[in-house]
């Protein structure tokens, strides 16, 4: 009953015509629609992780998705100086290490900002990554989304759980396995009601989903959409990334992600 109820309402789909066959988003059914927690080899192959130098190390925190072979899209607030290398997958499906030339994070983001507004950047690494079926990128939003708000649909959300607090080990805590969850989406209405104490009040450029499971997941985490094409399934397109959410698991309050389409052309001017 669950599967079938994911099948119905468990993913937004638009219907586009000019959709390039696995150009981007690549669609493979059968991960698409199983029920397992963690991600499997392959799949999303987007995903990347943000690596920090702190004390001659390196630390993996933020993510990473990648839209391109040589560009990734990543919260402006994860866009500090330390940021210095990306994570993704090669050939044989191994971590990988991509320097960072240059960080595009959008002028209107301000860190002082308590609306998180404009919360979005562009990283540009110094050479093509190795695309392969463990690395690929994810399609941009399509124009036809624009009037869509999503809400009351479930997306899909995948990311690293951020560290329990207690630090206690758990199946889910594994430090190299991605999970996969989704998202209620909310009205903008319904979000402003809930952090209106919290002096937060969620603009158009903004989403906000209730994420299951009993995990945070790391800023930068994809919110994803399914495109169809001749009532068929064909491309994920990334409809938003995760800008921030309560510090411990609450159903009380929603996550807000960062909307991909408001910033599609400055994006495209970022990465031509």
């Amino acid at each position: 009953m669950l599967l079938l109820f994911f099948l119905i309402i468990g993913v937004q789909q638009i219907f586009v015509s000019d959709a390039t066959p696995q150009a981007c988003g690549k669609f493979n059914e059968t991960q698409f629609y199983n029920q397992q927690k963690f991600l499997a080899p392959g799949e999303y192959p987007w995903l990347g992780r943000v690596g920090y130098q702190f004390n001659n190390q390196i630390e993996l925190r933020c993510l990473a998705v990648l839209i391109s072979e040589r560009h990734a899209i990543l919260p402006a607030h994860c866009a500090r100086d330390e940021a210095l290398t990306m994570v993704f997958k090669n050939s044989k499906g191994l971590d990988w290490t991509y320097t960072i030339e240059e960080m595009a994070v959008h002028p209107d983001f301000s860190p002082s900002n308590r609306n998180q507004q404009n919360d979005i950047a562009v990283a540009t690494l110094t050479k093509d990554v190795q695309l392969s079926e463990y690395t690929q990128p994810i399609c941009l939003p399509p124009s036809e989304t624009s009037g869509d708000n999503y809400v009351g649909q479930r997306l899909e959300v995948a990311g690293f759980p951020l560290p329990k607090r207690n630090k206690e080990k758990t199946e889910s805590s594994e430090p190299d396995r991605f999970l996969k969850v989704q998202a209620q989406i909310a009205s903008e209405e319904h979000c402003k009601a809930k952090y209106g104490a919290h002096q937060f009040s969620p603009t158009s450029k903004q989403i906000c989903g209730y994420v299951s499971g009993d995990e945070n997941v790391m800023s930068g985490a994809p919110l994803m959409a399914l495109t169809m094409v001749d009532d068929k399934p064909q491309n994920i397109y990334l409809v938003g990334i995760v800008s921030f959410g309560l510090s411990i698991k609450s159903t009380e309050y929603p996550d807000v992600f960062t909307r991909i389409l408001p910033y599609k052309e400055w994006i495209q001017r970022n990465t031509s």
